[in-house]
């Protein structure tokens, strides 16, 4: 859910960065 509002608000650019911080933190927590 907060992905999705994420990319609605976030210029593709900073996007792509986000998603792949996100998505490293998300691994990290695992």
């Amino acid at each position: 859910m907060e992905f999705s509002s994420v990319r609605l608000d976030v210029p593709e650019g900073c996007n792509v960065i986000l998603g792949q911080s996100h998505f490293i933190k998300t691994v990290e927590d695992l």
